[in-house]
C-alpha cells in the first residue's frame, strides 16, 4: 500500500527507512540517511533520500525527547529498547541534514 501526504512519515521513502531501521535495529541506520543527504551531489539528492533523511532527522528529534505526534509505534519502540542517545554532534549532522533536504533536495521542489 502506498502512502503520500506533506507530512514526514506520509511518503513510501520514509515509511521503508523506517522499515529498515527498525529490521537492522541499528542507529548507524541514522547516521547514514543523514551523512548521504549531506554528501550528495550538488542538485543530486532526490525525493527518496531526502525523505528517509527527514524521517531520520525526526527519529533522532523522538530519541532527544521531541516526539513527533505520528511517530510510528515501532519506531516508538525501537526508541524504548535500543537505547539509542544522539550526542550533541549527531544533533548538528541532523540540523546540517534537514538544511541540505530544505535548501537543495528534489523533495524542496515538489
Amino acid at each position: 500500500m502506498s502512502a503520500w501526504g506533506d507530512g514526514v512519515f506520509e511518503n513510501d521513502a520514509a515509511g521503508d527507512w523506517l522499515d529498515q531501521l527498525v529490521a537492522s535495529g541499528k542507529s548507524s541506520t541514522i547516521d547514514k540517511a543523514l551523512t548521504f543527504a549531506i554528501k550528495a551531489k550538488r542538485g543530486g539528492l532526490e525525493a527518496d533520500e531526502a525523505a528517509s533523511a527527514l524521517a531520520a532527522a525526526e527519529v533522532m528529534a523522538a530519541a532527544r525527547g521531541y516526539r513527533h505526534a505520528d511517530l510510528p509505534d515501532d519506531v516508538k519502540e525501537w526508541l524504548g529498547t535500543s537505547g539509542y542517545a544522539p550526542t550533541e554532534a549527531d544533533v548538528a549532522l541532523s540540523v546540517k541534514a534537514v538544511e541540505r533536504v530544505r535548501d537543495e533536495s528534489e523533495l524542496a521542489e515538489l
